[in-house]
């Protein structure tokens, strides 16, 4: 049996299971609610219950270090000193400003166009009110709200400061500019425009009331150290304000579905087809059409004040728009971090926190979480200042910029100027040890040498060689630990050990060591902390185990051992604020990256392997993609029968491409093929023949 329809003709959007749906008041009471996400722009906006940012949903637990409430927030709203802020409280209440409490809830978020609905039964005194709010947010970054019941009349939406800001407008026409101010922190605003209500200022907010039984509101956050300007904040919410509220949703679909277009993966498993969709959402909300790159909780001020992370969190993200084909958004990523690398030049020279101090020659350091500037944030505890010895989040940067440049060699100077100036204070920090070996000086383990060992070798430097990885014996042989001298004990694993295996490539897949080092992983607790299931994936992906890397994904999926709700992943832990960690976007991107790895490897020059880690049950189902990227300027079509595969490679770079096509890991059927530039062609892995190339 074969195909005989072109991928190229396959098309395959979002389905609708990939929306997010509650209904019921009892979700709201419960301790592990997660408020939903909607965004676009460098604007987000977590959303209560009532579809605004308050009031609070009544059942979260309190505590913990993340303060847990619904924000609107703004890429650009920051600090002088480089925490991110939300000043803004957007509330809606009725007589003598009571809100309502929610009788009836029903919720639907469309990932298709990024809508919120949210359908509301409130009682009002001793009246019941149905009432629909509605959101979503446009390329631009306009937050749209619309109310909507029979006679809204007096209805109240007040846009309010908060955390000590001051608020001053003039609306003028329906429409105004908000100016949020606070001493460290100045140069904030947000263009409004309104219908349907008539403005009053007071009390350090602008007060909306309803005149009919609809009313909509379109704000525009901006900052002037985005460039934003009050005059074009305004026209650009009174532009939208104009062209209504359903033209807004018209707009945000266009967007979605370009978005979604950019690659097509169709899997069998319904659990892992929803989520990969839920998860491409969660990153077009913080990184479509976006300048300064999320924090690990999205836009949130909290922890670490919100800042930028490249010591983990940032690549998962990266890797997972770029290997599904989403280059503007990961080249986005890339922009970003070459142009905080003055900043990382200063501190390499000259940096510290607490009593941690730096002094390099030359060459540029990246902190581990990086403030809008690209300096690092200074941390709230003194021992966490240690951090700023670490030299993997400056490889991760070279990674970023390296790995970009395979796909789009457009951003090959930009990776070489990096390379070379994080390689310049790498080399720097290695000292010899006492076994002759080099060890890094201020933080000698084991994430930490991998990182040296790939910038080193990408770097042409052959010093590379004699950073040898932190090792133990077992019964069954050596395998990698975190730390030189590490003793074995029970339990002993973390997932970060492998990750030369994936990100740096020092790690051989076919090494025994390292599959050895990933068994020993997989029986540890490392899987506790949910996150690192996320890496498990991958590493299983990557060493061609099908049945392991879907059984991570689902594990990290569905925790059942902790509080977990179903609008977010998030860095679950096992402790009392678990369910406040939400959404933890590498843990989105983490799926992304396992899941287009276990359809597509081609990290090996001029190999491309389709489908080297997928259950065999997904042979028998079914199992397609198209358009996934690969190094070299291709993109790749597949899908997956019971007796083979079919393939399409489209060469889109000027060069012609010559490689090896297989299917599966290791020993399955593989062609050698020849695309020239701009061209394409179709074969077929397995029983039978069937060539084409066009």
């Amino acid at each position: 049996m074969m195909w005989t329809l072109s991928l190229s003709l396959i098309l395959m959007s979002p389905p609708p299971a990939a929306d997010f749906r509650a209904e019921g008041v009892e979700r709201l009471h419960r301790p592990d609610y997660q408020y939903d996400i909607i965004g676009l722009g460098g604007t987000s906006m977590r959303v209560g219950p009532h579809g605004l940012t308050s009031p609070t949903a009544p059942g979260p637990s309190e505590g913990g270090y993340i303060a847990y409430h619904p924000y609107l927030a703004y890429e650009g709203w920051w600090t002088h000193e480089g925490a991110r802020v939300t000043p803004l409280e957007i509330r809606g209440a009725y007589a003598e400003g009571e809100a309502g409490t929610i009788a009836g809830f029903e919720r639907r978020l469309d990932v298709g166009s990024g809508h919120l609905a949210t359908e509301l039964l409130l009682d009002v005194g001793d009246t019941r009110r149905s009432t629909r709010r509605d959101a979503v947010v446009t390329p631009e970054g306009v937050l749209c709200l619309r109310v909507a019941e029979p006679d809204l009349t007096g209805f109240e939406l007040a846009l309010s400061a908060r955390d000590g800001f001051a608020l001053d407008a003039e609306p003028v026409d329906g429409a105004a500019c908000l100016k949020l101010e606070r001493e460290d922190a100045v140069g904030l605003l947000a263009g409004l425009a309104w219908r349907g209500c008539d403005a009053a200022i007071g009390d350090g907010a602008l007060r909306l009331i309803a005149t009919g039984d609809v009313m909509e509101v379109f704000v525009l956050p901006g900052a002037l150290l985005m460039g934003d300007s009050v005059e074009g904040s305004v026209a650009t919410a009174a532009a939208h304000r104009d062209a209504g509220f359903e033209r807004a949703i018209q707009v945000a679909r266009r967007w979605w579905s370009e978005f979604y277009s950019v690659s097509r993966v169709s899997l069998p498993d319904a659990l892992l087809d929803r989520w990969y969709w839920r998860s491409l959402y969660y990153h077009g909300v913080y990184f479509g059409e976006a300048t300064i790159p999320p924090g690990m909780w999205g836009h949130d001020p909290q922890p670490y004040g919100g800042g930028v992370v490249p010591e983990y969190d940032l690549v998962f993200s990266h890797l997972g728009l770029l290997y599904t084909g989403h280059m503007g958004e990961s080249g986005g990523v890339v922009d970003w971090l070459h142009g905080a690398l003055p900043e990382a030049r200063r501190t390499a020279r000259r940096g510290s926190l607490y009593d941690v101090r730096l002094s390099h020659r030359a060459g540029a350091k990246y902190g581990w979480i990086l403030d809008h500037r690209g300096r690092p944030v200074v941390p709230p505890q003194p021992q966490e200042a240690v951090n700023l010895y670490s030299s993997f989040p400056s490889a991760n940067v070279a990674l970023m910029a390296r790995t970009q440049a395979d796909y789009d060699p457009e951003y090959r100077a930009v990776a070489d100027e990096t390379l070379d100036e994080v390689a310049s204070v790498i080399r720097e920090d290695l000292v010899t040890s006492a076994r002759g070996g080099l060890v890094d000086r201020n933080a000698p383990h084991t994430v930490q040498h991998e990182a040296a060992r790939y910038v080193l070798r990408a770097a042409d430097d052959g010093t590379w060689r004699r950073i040898q990885p932190s090792t133990a014996q077992t019964a069954d042989g050596s395998v990698i630990v975190g730390w030189p001298d590490q003793e074995l004990e029970p339990g002993l694993g973390d997932a970060p050990w492998l990750i030369g295996l994936w990100w740096y490539g020092t790690q051989d897949p076919d090494d025994l060591m390292v599959r050895r080092t990933y068994q020993m992983i997989a029986e540890s607790e490392t899987g506790k902390y949910v996150f690192n299931r996320g890496w498990m994936a991958v590493y299983a992906a990557k060493l061609g185990l099908g049945e392991d890397a879907a059984a991570w994904l689902h594990s990290l999926l569905d925790p059942t051992d902790a509080l977990h709700d179903d609008t977010a992943l998030g860095e679950i832990v096992h402790d009392f604020e678990d369910h406040e960690k939400t959404p933890e976007i590498a843990a989105h991107g983490a799926l992304l990256c396992a899941v287009s790895k276990m359809l597509l490897e081609a990290d090996e020059p001029g190999i491309v392997r389709l489908f080297p880690a997928v259950p065999a049950s997904w042979r028998g189902e079914g199992c397609s993609f198209a358009d996934l990227p690969a190094p070299g300027s291709l993109r790749v079509g597949a899908r997956l029968g019971p007796e083979g595969a079919w393939a399409e490679i489209h060469n889109m770079g000027p060069d012609q491409w010559h490689g090896i096509v297989t299917l599966g890991a290791n020993g399955g059927p593989r062609k050698e093929v020849t695309v020239p530039p701009g061209a394409h062609i179709e074969c077929w892995l397995g029983e039978g023949e069937g060539d084409h190339a066009g």
